[in-house]
């Protein structure tokens, strides 16, 4: 038997070695005993909430976290790790589990992808869910050892496991910084993580490691000319009174420092090295080997960034040198690099960079670097050489991505939430590449806009300024000046939208550069605004939301990688003859008009008009009109301010292609033996209805000419039309042009529109332009089984729209944007009048009226999707109208079918169930603050013709109705009351003469119309 001593604390761990040999036979084994119980250390407490770092509603998960070295306060091996689960119903194991473990200087996670690098795996397999709440521990396959110096990085992989509905969620603690990082799929293991403050609470049974004999950390070998440089740190824990050096296997010397230099080594010969820290009564096991060959050092990665007769060279320095000599290795110094163009030497430089401005335009150049060493002196091999022209550049583009980013992805006029602010860095080193090298004015920065937003972004704003940080990781809130403003903005085509800088940014050469755009609250949001992107780490931060202004917010929000790609126009610091700004041109009649504003600052004294590269006039006006072109040809232009005998560099060219312009957007709307058409104007005019402005009064638009069935119809002044001389039922065909004087002109025609006059009309309830998503309930919604919801619309929007009196409903549809992945079985639409006037309780089925049923309904998706009433609903003209739909048990349910609506209290009440039918269910459920847009089918009260005589027969426990035929009766409609004074309510619609009520009513009064149509 084997004991502790009273002397061997609790939590200790003792290692046993056992040697044992019989004549030419042994055996050695190694054993670690455990003397008491492991510390358990919790770190958290927060009571909080979420998904990770094991997410079981998707069928992948991945989540690190960061937990500090004063949070462990000790070197340590760990051997379980536990977290804790707040609440949850499912408790499957949680299957395909690997944790990994590091020890990191980090403090901090930013947005990206994990790195295994470092990493030791420490458990892989199921990860217990044995109750729905408490701690969930494993224990590792192997203890990992914690320095205590460092902090600790807990790498958590769950595999593909199939979601469940009811999965765990897990306490958290919210941390100062972003020791968190978060991500999930359904279809592969996410690596990209998405960064917060949320870190889950961690348990860990550990024992104390004060007295390990450990060897050196951070071992590292840096060969240069005639010499190998070791570095290395102490171990982690113990005090080791020197280390031992091996090269080659062979002991090379003892030091009690940090460094070495080996001096005794011949360039080309390659040696490997290791350590052991020495102890008083032993060595620690060695370090990991380290291979390295001496030689004469040539710079890496040399590069030249051409300019205006100027080229820009940078290279890395030399290997083994890092910035400056280590202790020890003065001989060996790095004296200077020498530069070659040409193959002849130029000059030296002391540094890893140097400016060659003895270049001319348009010559080629090809240049490489070498290392000069002194004590033992050498030069190197040359560099990798590169080739360069020199040339004048005014316009250059930051980031090579091609990529878009999504609808729903934060970017400069992305209008997914209805104010957003974001900045992203772009670096002096990018600058130099790209060609601006030197200090410069910034006149143009633009985005290269690959979907345009649908909202008008108010008081959207650029500011710019100079930065140190190579990223957006963090706000950047001072030193920022505003370049550029307007009180509304909306991009209208994709490609480089260019900003000309109402204020030019004067850059100093050296710093970086922050780019800080943002907007006021737009009047909707929608999943639009897109432009290109290049992945950079920390790229583009951004705060965005619906109801608060955030333009002047510099806290908080999130980062993202996708920073925007930039366009710079810019003029040299030593060009102080600025060009024209917001050059513009617009296309008419054989004309072109050009405008423009006067540069930034400077007097210029005229501008030089330039068409098709050809000097066209000079003028000293801010504007000019080119009536010298002819329709269908296009024209480039461009503007040079001119100062005395200077002038300034050109403008942004911009093309213009005059035409006879043809009215747009034409639109028709059938009515009752009517079609009324509207238009607008022919892009190029500035007036509607005005005479044109000074210099274009020759191309005046005098009229638009009407064609309906390719005939002339008629000429008119203004941008609407109604043609009442049309016939229900025939379907016309209508475009429309644009008429000029002088020159006389007649355009092409307008985008054709058809449209059938009908005594049937539509009105559209909601002006909604929000989507629900995929998880959220609407009537065309399968996000569970079975969905019974009711919504109301108000007699006075009905009025609003223009019905003011009776009518008869004849269809309905919803704005369906995408269609639910099954059909709906037993799709039902029920009506009937109400004095309520929103969702907060459910109307009973009371005078609920059947209008359309379906045994299986697949809706396609497409603005509105209409339904034809089997039984037409009569409106009152007073009372509110109650629209009631639901759907039986699908198949299978699923996140599809998604409508836009209006957000509005208690707008829509709904049950919902996933085993049991809905259809009849008016209570419980919840009411969403949503209604959705409805689109209405009607016609005009019917004409009631004389009234039947109905004789009531009882058939069961069913009333059976009956009358004899009405002349000229195409319906009849039956009514039902409970007292013979009440209010009688539709409950049914035949072309039958005989109706069945199968409602069980003690009592019951009926009428029954006859009607035509």
């Amino acid at each position: 038997n084997l004991s502790a001593a009273e002397t061997v604390a609790a939590s200790t761990l003792i290692n046993l070695n056992f040697h044992i040999s019989s004549g030419v036979l042994t055996y050695t084994q190694h054993n670690v005993l455990e003397v008491g119980a492991p510390i358990v250390l919790y770190i958290g407490s927060g009571n909080d909430q979420q998904n990770y770092p094991l997410h079981r509603y998707w069928n992948y998960s991945s989540s690190e976290g960061i937990y500090l070295a004063s949070e462990i306060n000790m070197p340590c091996l760990i051997k379980t790790l536990a977290y804790e689960k707040a609440s949850g119903s499912n408790t499957d194991p949680i299957q395909n589990v690997q944790i990994y473990m590091k020890n990191t200087p980090e403090t901090s996670l930013d947005y990206g992808s994990y790195d295994l690098e470092g990493y030791s795996l420490v458990y892989s397999g199921d990860f217990p869910n044995t109750a729905t709440s408490g701690w969930m521990e494993v224990t590792l396959d192997e203890m990992f050892f914690y320095d205590g110096l460092e902090n600790l990085a807990i790498l958590v992989i769950k595999g593909h496991q199939s979601y469940v509905s009811n999965y765990p969620y897990w306490k958290y603690t919210t941390t100062e910084t972003t020791r968190a990082r978060h991500g999930y799929s359904d279809s592969s293991q996410p690596v990209s993580l998405t960064a917060n403050s949320n870190l889950p609470n961690l348990q860990l049974k550990l024992f104390p490691q004060h007295d390990a004999q450990l060897p050196p950390r951070y071992f590292a070998a840096f060969p240069s000319h005639q010499s190998v440089i070791l570095q290395w740190q102490e171990p982690a824990v113990g005090n080791p009174s020197g280390y031992k050096i091996f090269r080659n296997n062979a002991l090379l010397t003892t030091v009690a420092g940090l460094s070495y230099t080996d001096l005794a080594v011949s360039n080309g010969s390659s040696y490997t090295y290791y350590l052991k820290s020495v102890f008083d009564d032993s060595d620690s096991s060695p370090t990991e080997s380290i291979t390295v060959t001496p030689n004469i050092m040539p710079p890496t990665n040399l590069t030249a960034s051409p300019g205006n007769n100027l080229v820009q060279l940078e290279w890395d320095l030399a290997e083994g040198r890092g910035g400056e000599e280590r202790t020890g290795a003065k001989s060996r110094a790095i004296t200077s690099y020498k530069i070659y163009r040409n193959g002849v030497a130029l000059t030296t430089s002391t540094t890893n960079s140097y400016l060659d401005e003895n270049v001319a335009n348009g010559n080629t150049y090809s240049y490489y670097v070498t290392t000069i060493y002194t004590n033992p002196a050498g030069e190197s091999a040359p560099s990798n050489t590169v080739t360069t022209t020199p040339n004048p550049i005014t316009s250059v583009v930051i980031g090579a991505g091609i990529g878009s980013t999504g609808g729903t992805t934060a970017s400069p006029i992305n209008v997914y939430y209805k104010s957003l602010h974001g900045q992203s860095v772009y670096t002096r080193a990018e600058l130099n590449v790209a060609g601006i090298i030197g200090s410069c004015t910034i006149t143009h920065i633009g985005f290269n806009i690959t979907g345009t937003p649908d909202y008008e972004m108010p008081n959207f704003k650029i500011r710019m300024g100079h930065t140190s940080a190579t990223n957006a990781a963090n706000w950047i809130s001072t030193g920022l000046t505003q370049v550029w403003i307007t009180p509304s903005y909306l991009p209208t085509a994709t490609g480089w939208e260019m900003y000309q800088l109402q204020t030019p940014f004067l850059w100093n050469g050296t710093d970086n550069i922050v780019v800080d755009t943002a907007f006021s609250l737009t009047s909707a949001w929608s999943s639009t605004g897109t432009v290109q992107y290049t992945s950079v780490n920390s790229g583009y931060r951004y705060r965005r939301d619906d109801n608060t202004d955030y333009s002047d917010m510099f806290t908080g929000g999130s980062v993202e990688n996708n920073r925007p790609n930039l366009k710079i126009n810019f003029v040299s610091a030593d060009a102080d003859n600025l060009p024209p700004r917001n050059f513009s041109a617009s296309a008419s009649h054989r004309s072109v008009r050009l405008s423009w504003q006067a540069p930034a600052s400077g007097s210029p004294t005229g501008y030089k008009i330039y068409r098709n590269n050809l000097l066209l006039t000079t003028v000293t006006a801010l504007t000019y009109t080119d009536t010298a072109v002819n329709n269908g040809n296009t024209y480039s232009y461009y503007l040079k301010a001119v100062y005395g005998t200077a002038e300034s560099v050109a403008t942004e060219t911009v093309d213009a292609t005059p035409n006879a312009l043809a009215p747009t957007n034409l639109q028709a709307v059938s009515g009752n033996n009517t079609v009324a058409l509207s238009w607008m104007e022919a892009e190029g005019r500035e007036a509607a209805g005005g005479l044109e402005s000074a210099g274009r009064a020759q191309r005046v638009i005098s009229s638009y000419r009407v064609y309906r069935d390719g005939i002339v119809l008629d000429t008119v002044t203004g941008t609407n039309y109604t043609d009442d001389a049309v016939v229900n039922g025939i379907t016309y065909t209508y475009y429309v042009t644009t008429v000029y004087t002088n020159p006389a002109g007649e355009s092409g025609p307008s985008n054709s529109v058809e449209a059938t006059p009908s005594s049937q009309y539509y009105v559209i309830i909601g002006t909604g332009t929000q989507v629900t998503e995929g998880r959220q309930n609407a009537p065309l919604n399968i996000c569970n089984n079975s969905t019974h919801g009711q919504l109301i619309y108000t007699a006075a929007e009905m009025n609003a729209a223009g019905v003011t009196g009776p009518a008869l409903i004849t269809g309905l549809g919803f704005d369906l944007v995408t269609a639910p992945a099954l059909p709906m079985p037993d799709f039902i639409v029920r009506m009937k009048h109400t004095s309520a006037v929103n969702g907060n309780v459910w109307q009973d089925a009371t005078g609920l009226v059947t209008t359309y049923t379906n045994p299986s309904y697949m809706p396609t998706a497409g603005e509105w999707t209409m339904v034809e009433f089997h039984t037409p609903f009569l409106w009152n003209g007073v009372d509110n109208i109650l629209v009631d739909t639901s759907f039986g048990l699908v198949s299978e349910r699923s996140d599809t079918g998604t409508m836009r609506y209006d957000a509005m209290t208690a707008g829509y009440r709904f049950a919902w169930n996933n085993d049991i039918d809905q259809t009849d269910v008016f209570t419980g459920g919840m009411a969403a603050a949503r209604r959705y847009t409805i689109r209405f089918a009607l016609q005009d009260p019917l004409d009631e013709l004389e009234s039947p005589v109905v004789s009531i027969q009882m058939v069961g426990a069913n009333r059976r109705l009956s009358w004899a035929e009405v002349p000229n009766a195409s319906r009849y409609l039956v009514f039902r009351a409970d007292e013979p004074m009440g209010s009688y309510v539709q409950i049914g619609s035949t072309s039958q003469l005989h109706y069945t009520d199968n409602a069980n009513l003690p009592r019951a009064f009926y009428q029954v119309r006859a009607v035509n149509p």
